[in-house]
């Protein structure tokens, strides 16, 4: 009883919200696996389709949770940001399979929008935490950046060797290529 939620302490059991969703998820994997396969969806319809089946269902979810949550309009947050992204997923899904060859090439605009409103729900959803990152971490953030950056990650391995940014950029498309660095080629060794 001492640690169930306020206005709760004469319940003993509670929904497993958690198996819920990770039956759900199985099922949705599944089903977006056969679809892939037994009809032709054009890329990124898949995902949009995930996208859209996950928040559905996180619609349901947030109805039979108990937790603490900032409300909005009588719903928790994570109620509407559910709605938000089912909308989002079945108009991408839409948009996305009814594109034709000669405007697939134009989407590079269109993909950083929908990376941008992503990106900024996603902020917004999670400026509940209470702690900024780098306080919730343990990090002062008057440490120079490099020294903030080695308490997250730790000290290096001994006998690695640091790369610049540039250089690691630079050796990206050798490694994805499959070619190895010791290989040559007609104008030498890479």
């Amino acid at each position: 009883p001492a640690h169930r939620p306020a206005g709760y302490e004469a319940f003993a059991t509670f929904h497993p919200t958690f198996l819920y969703e990770m039956t759900w998820n199985l099922g949705l994997a599944a089903f977006l696996v056969w679809l892939g396969h037994h009809r032709r969806i054009r890329p990124p319809g898949l995902f949009a389709l995930y996208v859209t089946g996950y928040s559905a269902f996180r619609i349901f979810e947030e109805s039979l949770r108990v937790d603490p949550a900032h409300h909005i309009v009588g719903q928790r947050l994570n109620f509407w940001v559910a709605w938000a992204l089912t909308l989002a997923g079945a108009a991408w899904f839409i948009a996305s399979q009814r594109r034709t060859a000669k405007r697939r090439g134009r989407t590079g605009k269109r993909a950083g929008t929908l990376l941008a409103i992503g990106w900024a729900t996603m902020v917004l959803a999670g400026c509940a935490a209470g702690a900024r990152p780098a306080q919730a971490a343990g990090l002062d953030s008057k440490q120079p950046a490099r020294s903030r950056a080695a308490t997250l990650v730790g000290p290096a391995q001994p006998g690695s060797r640091s790369r610049s940014r540039s250089s690691r950029r630079r050796a990206l498309p050798v490694r994805v290529l499959g070619i190895s660095p010791t290989k040559t080629t007609r104008r030498g060794a890479l």
